[in-house]
């Protein structure tokens, strides 16, 4: 039988805790992805014995919610203490055995309860979804025991979704710690499966450079290469489209669903198809986004915005081209190249404009071999996460028909 909603307000107390003995130093803020994060603000002369402390099974949220996304920042503390900023507010569950915070965070991770704190705010200037807003929340509260089986349901998916993305992080930085070894320290295997230059390999001097190069690699801009930068200019209004900007994407071809949109609700502006065999980098300075697309993505299902830069690549050369794009030599080429005023990014003419090293066919013939077991095991685990992800969503969902 399904049960009627309670309000929150009976469950939950505010808590204004001031750090005035400078006892606590971790400094957190709240993030829209409903996690607390280091904290970015410039504390330079700031009086800390003024910032709120929270601590362990304990809420912090951000009343404010225009500008957010449509998104209300809230957590839950799982570390033993942290101190926010006064802007937040601190509230705790009076009685665990009634009411239990890691069910309540997940009430609060629905994106229905976003759109809930986003119509209830008010105010002038600046938006607020205040404390007297959130003591009347609403939500079914099961007997404690149904509460904590709800969480470990959901517990079970999140940690996997964790324990693919760690594996996915760990099989990216093994996948640049061989890129370091090979074509910056140039101790690949040589036709004796010996490293290259430790061995005495034959090496040259480069100027551009400025430093001993394997004899058989050189140097080439993108422009006097075989690699095409894709053009804008899909046609308006496709249907059946998956709109993704550079803010969908988190880190590496990892697609954020909450943010994608179809690309028939854009509005008119130039954007782009991928192909198979192509790379996407986010032309903005500072901003590491990265997609790829094998001949086995769904191609047709996705057009991408002008702030990626889209590299049509040869086979030979797609996983060579992937990791250096990961790499921090790229990056750094690319952000000396951004250019303007209010947002710095590189235009085509500058990435035309790139400098790569490019090794021998058959040093990259053996990286690449390398790199498919490694990116292969990445695409699965990534397709894994996604599936999780839409069977987290589905308890989420469900908690309204508890």
């Amino acid at each position: 039988m399904k049960l009627n909603n309670t309000k929150l307000g009976p469950y939950i107390s505010e808590l204004n805790v001031k750090n005035t003995n400078l006892k606590v130093n971790l400094l957190l803020g709240v993030s829209i992805s409903k996690k607390f994060i280091p904290s970015i603000a410039n504390t330079i002369g700031t009086n800390m014995s003024k910032y709120k402390i929270v601590k362990k099974n304990q809420f912090g949220y951000g009343p404010i919610t225009s500008r957010n996304g449509n998104k209300i920042s809230i957590s839950l503390l799982s570390e033993d203490e942290c101190i926010i900023s006064t802007s937040y507010r601190v509230f705790e569950i009076n009685d665990h055995n009634e009411l239990d915070p890691e069910y309540l965070m997940m009430w609060f991770k629905r994106s229905e309860f976003d759109r809930y704190a986003r119509f209830m705010s008010h105010g002038s200037t600046r938006e607020a979804f205040d404390w007297s807003e959130m003591c009347e929340v609403e939500l079914p509260i099961p007997p404690i025991e149904k509460q904590r089986e709800i969480v470990e349901e959901y517990n079970s998916i999140v940690n996997q979704i964790n324990l693919n993305n760690n594996l996915i992080q760990k099989l990216e930085e093994t996948a640049q710690a061989l890129y370091r070894q090979w074509f910056i320290d140039f101790e690949f295997p040589d036709d004796n499966g010996k490293p290259y230059k430790s061995t005495g390999g034959k090496m040259k001097f480069n100027n551009y450079l400025n430093q001993e190069i394997p004899y058989n690699f050189f140097i080439k801009s993108i422009n006097d290469s075989n690699i095409q930068i894709m053009k804008s200019g899909v046609e308006k209004f496709k249907k059946n489209k998956i709109y993704l900007a550079t803010k969908c994407i988190d880190q590496m071809n990892i697609v954020k669903n909450d943010d994608i949109i179809n690309y028939e609700n854009r509005p008119s502006r130039a954007n782009m198809q991928p192909k198979a065999l192509s790379l996407w980098f986010a032309k903005m300075k500072n901003t590491r986004k990265i997609l790829y697309f094998k001949n086995d993505n769904k191609i047709d299902d996705y057009i991408l915005s002008t702030g990626f830069c889209g590299l049509k690549v040869e086979s030979n050369i797609f996983y060579y081209l992937l990791v250096y794009l990961m790499g921090d030599n790229f990056n750094l080429n690319k952000d000396l190249l951004c250019t303007g005023t209010t947002q710095e990014s590189i235009n085509n003419d500058n990435v035309s404009k790139i400098q790569i090293l490019f090794p021998s066919e058959h040093v990259l013939s053996l990286f690449s071999e390398k790199m498919v077991d490694i990116f292969n095991l990445i695409d699965q685990k990534s397709k894994e996460t996604k599936i999780l992800e839409k069977m987290e969503k589905i308890i989420l969902s469900k908690m309204s028909k508890v």
